[in-house]
C-alpha cells in the first residue's frame, strides 16, 4: 500500500479505521462520570487543588482555573486527559507523516490507541497524560528540526520544551537532551541540532521550583521494573510483533539504517524519561512490522507467529485463573464478570493467529484492535463494577 492520504485507502479498511476511531472513544469516555476518585492518584491530585499548595503544575492549574475543586463533577475533572490524548495523537500524525511516511503514522496511532496503560491514564485525572502529549509533540518536534532546521520548528520545539517543564521538568528535560544528544553523536545530520540548543535544558532544571504531582508513572512513583512491565504490558495484545521487532531493529541499527536510528534514539529518552512516552518507540517498532510483516522474504515470520500463540496460551491461562479466582472471592458474579470479558478479547485473539498464520491482514488487525478496544471497553462496563470496591482501594 502506498497510499499518501486517507481518502486512497480501501472502503473496507477505511471503515475499519473509523470503527476503531469509534471505540476508542467510547473506550476513553465510559464510566468516567460514575467511576469514583482513583486512590491514591487523583486523590492526591485534587487534594493539592483543594488546599491551594504552592508550585503547583500546569495540570493542576489549569483544572484549579475552570472548575471548582470542592464541588467536583468527576466527568469534567477527567475530560482534559481524554481530550488531550485525541489531540496529541492527531498532532503526532501530522508531526511525524513527513518523517515516518503516512501508513507507519497511521499504524502507529492505532498501536497507540490500543495501549492499555495510555487509555487507563488518559481516563483519570491524572498528570501522565499531560506529560505523554507535550514530550510526544517535542520529541517530533526536535526531529523535524533535525530534517528541517527553521524558526518555526525551532519556536515549536522550545514552547513545548516550557510547556513541558512547568509538568514535569525532569521527566522532560531529560528525554529532549537525551533524545538530542543520542542524534548529535549518532544521526548523519545530527550537527543541524547545535542550532536549537538542546544542550542548555539541563541548566533549566537548576531554576525549577515546581513540585510534580499526580503522576501513576513518573521518577519515584514506581520502581523502575514496575514501571517497565505496566508499559510493556499495555502492548500485551501486540505480542506476536514486538518481540519480532527488537530482532529487526538490532538488525538494521547495526546497518546503520537511518529509522533504527531515530527509534533507538525515541527508546533511549523514553527509558529514561521513565514516563507514558516510551510507548511511542514501541509503538514505531509495532508500526513498522505491521507493514514488514505481509511483504515478500520477511525474516521474523516464524518468531512473529510463536509468539503469538504465546499470547494465545498466556491469555488463556491469565483469563483462567482470573475465573478461578474471581469465583472463589466473589461467587458466580464475579466469574461471569471475568468471563464476558475474557472470553470475547481470547476469541478475537484466536482470529488474530488465525491471520498470522493465514497472512490475513485484515484478520490480524481485526483480531489484534478488536480485541484490545472491546476488551477494554468489557473491562468498564461489565468487570470493573462488580470490582469496583477492590480496585478504589489499589495504589
Amino acid at each position: 500500500m502506498t497510499a499518501n492520504t486517507l481518502s486512497n485507502l480501501s472502503n473496507r479498511y477505511r471503515f475499519f479505521l473509523w470503527a476503531s476511531a469509534f471505540l476508542v472513544l467510547i473506550n476513553l469516555f465510559v464510566m468516567n462520570d460514575w467511576m469514583p476518585l482513583w486512590a491514591t492518584w487523583e486523590s492526591l491530585n485534587l487534594q493539592s487543588i483543594q488546599e491551594a499548595s504552592g508550585g503547583l503544575g500546569l495540570p493542576q492549574r489549569v483544572t484549579s482555573w475552570w472548575i471548582d475543586p470542592l464541588q467536583t463533577n468527576l466527568f469534567i475533572l477527567r475530560l482534559p486527559g481524554v481530550l488531550l490524548l485525541l489531540l496529541s495523537l492527531a498532532g503526532a500524525y501530522f508531526l511525524a507523516k513527513p518523517i515516518f511516511g503516512h501508513q507507519t503514522s497511521l499504524h502507529t496511532g492505532l498501536v497507540l490507541s490500543t495501549s492499555f496503560v495510555l487509555l487507563f491514564c488518559s481516563k483519570l485525572f491524572v498528570s501522565d497524560t499531560w506529560l505523554f502529549a507535550v514530550q510526544l509533540l517535542l520529541l517530533l518536534a526536535q526531529l523535524r528540526f533535525l530534517k528541517k532546521p527553521s524558526l518555526p520548528n525551532a519556536l515549536l520545539f522550545w514552547l513545548l520544551v516550557l510547556m513541558g517543564l512547568m509538568i514535569h521538568p525532569w521527566s522532560v528535560a531529560i528525554a529532549a537532551f537525551v533524545f538530542g544528544a543520542y542524534l548529535r553523536m549518532l544521526h548523519p545530520q545530527g550537527k543541524r541540532l547545535d542550532k536549537l540548543g538542546f544542550w542548555i535544558l539541563p541548566l533549566a532544571l537548576f531554576f525549577s521550583t515546581l513540585r510534580s504531582s499526580g503522576f501513576i508513572l513518573a521518577y519515584g512513583e514506581l520502581p523502575y521494573w514496575k514501571y517497565l512491565l505496566v508499559v510493556l504490558g499495555g502492548f500485551f495484545p501486540w505480542t506476536g510483533f514486538i518481540v519480532a521487532s527488537f530482532g529487526d531493529l538490532m538488525y538494521k541499527f547495526r546497518k546503520r539504517e537511518e529509522m533504527a536510528i531515530i527509534i533507538g534514539g525515541l527508546l533511549m529518552a523514553g527509558l529514561l524519561a521513565q514516563s507514558l512516552i516510551l510507548t511511542l518507540p514501541l509503538a514505531l517498532l509495532i508500526a513498522r512490522q505491521i507493514t514488514a510483516y505481509f511483504q515478500k522474504n520477511y525474516p521474523y515470520k516464524t518468531l512473529a507467529r510463536a509468539f503469538s500463540i504465546l499470547h494465545l496460551l498466556a491469555s488463556f491461562f491469565i483469563v483462567t485463573l482470573l475465573l478461578l479466582t474471581a469465583y472463589s472471592n466473589f461467587g458466580g458474579l464475579g466469574f461471569r464478570a471475568i468471563m464476558t470479558t475474557g472470553a470475547v478479547y481470547w476469541m478475537l485473539t484466536l482470529i488474530g493467529v488465525i491471520g498470522f498464520f493465514g497472512d490475513y491482514r485484515r484478520l490480524v488487525l481485526g483480531g489484534i484492535v478488536g480485541g484490545a478496544l472491546l476488551g477494554f471497553f468489557l473491562f468498564w462496563v461489565r468487570t470493573y463494577p462488580v470490582f469496583m470496591d477492590f480496585f478504589a482501594g489499589m495504589e
